[in-house]
């Protein structure tokens, strides 16, 4: 049974390999979970800072 804040919790998966990608997002929505990808962590929004 999946429970609510499964249901409602969003990941983001960064990696090179984009067949990597698409497996892994296809099992972690088979928990229920919202996937985001991104192909580098450029990409993904890794590095902002709001503080400057």
């Amino acid at each position: 049974m999946i429970n609510e804040a499964m249901q409602s919790a969003v990941l983001l998966c960064i990696d090179d390999d984009q067949d990597f990608l698409e497996c892994e997002k296809a099992f972690l929505e088979t928990f229920g979970y919202t996937v985001l990808t991104a192909l580098s962590g450029k990409k993904g929004g890794i590095g902002f800072s709001p503080f400057g």
